[in-house]
């Protein structure tokens, strides 16, 4: 699946002329200087590049595609589809508003969403067809941040800055907020049939009775937190703790009277998201993918693999066998017949923005996908290769060079690359691989002469049945009003009081990271 920008948008800029790799290096599309160097395979952050330098592995033998970018005249059926959705946004009159879902909870044939648009009830007993039931009184005034199902008729949502709420959803056209705790700094929530529990900034692991909803009581605090986004669902009386300074922080509800909060795991990228299943605990984080814990020792999970999804995932969800991701440019599944070793099944890229996930009976998913609640199922006797690029708009060296695209199967059937064409003759195409196994890669390289600016596209053809012709936007030089020009000297301040300017950073590169304030 082609991948797509997502919020927070990312800006790689540099003042006066492009930072140039070394002899001995290869400029990447993302932007980066790698080792030239043949070789493949495990290392994701340095492809191979070239076939020239001697690094005990085969040289890569190039491959130039027909000319042509058709559609082969037999793909196989798709094999995760969309069901359903049901799709908000400020364009529609008088039913619209910005919802942005940023967390679900699935419960029987309703799922609960939080967002910008408050908390919101849907019925999902027709998986075709899901319909908004209503919006809680508070979606005018603010957005929540987590929520969690504590019986029939009852859930709990979170503000960071505002706290937590009880709400009365018996009637979702007409909720009520029942109980409130106001204090910033609460987060996740995990309800175990006896309490419900808090992640809270400042104090750590909160016990709250919810006995009687209207007047919430907090227990005393545990403790040992940094920045803890949610909880797992309580098993075994164990939870743990996504933490996005910490890592994994497991906590021991063996004696629920003093819980017992054990030292993090750190984890090779911001943990945002946590779920359990089959003795194995499954992170999201972020832009590494998904970290897999063996939980053989609950108190202390020790990592097994490092799964890329593709794109930054934000929230996982297990269930029947099968792990669902949701890493901001679509969703991914993995079979698990094999804990320690997820198996790529199939990816397919949203409409907008991937941001929760939940796992249903039946095969099925649940998206929070922006302002869209979208319902997803998976044909597991099926099987499916799905092409996913490293990037969709790869920059070649202005005075002339190549680069590389790394292509990914993260279906699970082998893909084969049948074609491509380009719309500039002095950019040449070649593939390290024409066939791609399930969860493997193969290297596009783009080679071009130099000279005048280079505006173009690629079509590279396939046989990925949700998008056997895939289109690349192929830039060098100055393009349009910005794009390679030298940026214009800045001055910002950080949090320090300290000065920074571009123009003192001449030479390096700079990231510039854009999030809204909201």
């Amino acid at each position: 699946m082609r991948p797509r920008s997502a919020l927070p948008l990312l800006l790689l800029a540099a003042c006066g002329a492009p930072f140039p790799c070394a002899e001995d290096e290869l400029l990447r599309a993302d932007g980066l200087c790698v080792p030239r160097g043949g070789g493949g395979g495990g290392d994701d952050t340095q492809p191979p590049n070239d076939d020239t330098a001697d690094t005990g592995e085969p040289p890569i033998v190039w491959t130039t595609l027909p000319a042509t970018c058709e559609v082969p005249t037999s793909l196989p059926a798709d094999t995760l589809v969309q069901t359903g959705q049901d799709k908000r946004g400020q364009d529609k009159p008088g039913q619209g508003f910005f919802v942005e879902l940023i967390d679900l909870e699935l419960h029987g044939d309703r799922v609960y969403g939080v967002g910008q648009g408050g908390l919101m009830v849907y019925d999902v007993a027709d998986p075709t067809a899901p319909a908004l039931l209503g919006v809680n009184p508070s979606a005018g005034n603010g957005r929540y941040h987590r929520v969690e199902v504590i019986q029939d008729g009852l859930v709990a949502v979170t503000h960071r800055d505002r706290g937590l709420e009880l709400v009365d959803v018996s009637d979702p056209t007409a909720m009520k907020t029942l109980g409130v705790i106001s204090r910033a700094g609460i987060e996740g929530l995990a309800w175990d049939g006896d309490r419900l529990w808090l992640t809270d900034r400042a104090r750590g692991l909160v016990p709250i009775d919810v006995s009687d909803p209207t007047r919430p009581v907090e227990g005393a605090a545990t403790p040992g937190l940094s920045a803890p986004w949610e909880l797992s669902p309580i098993l075994n009386n164990w939870s743990y703790v996504s933490d996005n300074a910490l890592g994994v922080v497991p906590i021991d509800l063996n004696n629920p009277d003093a819980p017992v909060i054990h030292p993090a795991v750190a984890l090779p990228g911001a943990t945002q998201h946590v779920t359990v299943a089959d003795g194995h605990l499954y992170a999201a984080i972020g832009g590494a993918g998904v970290a897999v814990l063996s939980l053989t020792n609950p108190a202390a999970p020790s990592i097994v693999r490092i799964v890329p999804t593709g794109g930054s995932a934000a929230q996982v969800s297990a269930a029947d066998g099968l792990l669902w991701v949701a890493d901001h440019e679509g969703i991914v599944v993995y079979d698990l017949s094999d804990p320690a070793n997820p198996r790529p099944l199939a990816r397919e890229q949203t409409e907008q923005f991937a941001l929760a996930i939940r796992a249903a009976p039946g095969d099925r998913a649940w998206v929070g996908d922006w302002n869209i609640l979208s319902g997803w199922a998976l044909d597991r006797d099926g099987a499916a290769p799905s092409l996913d690029p490293s990037t969709d708009s790869p920059r070649l060296p202005a005075e002339g060079g190549e680069t590389s695209v790394r292509l990914t199967n993260r279906g699970d059937d082998t893909l084969t690359l049948s074609g491509a064409t380009v719309g500039d003759a002095r950019v040449t195409v070649e593939v390290s691989a024409t066939a791609i196994q399930p969860g493997e890669e193969a290297l596009l390289r783009l080679t071009w002469s130099g000279g005048e600016t280079l505006d173009t596209s690629l079509c590279l053809s396939s046989n990925d049945p949700d998008e056997p012709t895939l289109t690349l936007k192929l830039t060098a030089g100055v393009v349009g009003d910005y794009l390679g020009q030298a940026a214009p000297d800045f001055a910002l301040t950080d949090l320090n009081g300290d000065t920074h300017r571009l123009s003192e950073q001449l030479g390096a590169p700079v990231l510039l990271a854009y999030f809204a304030t909201w």
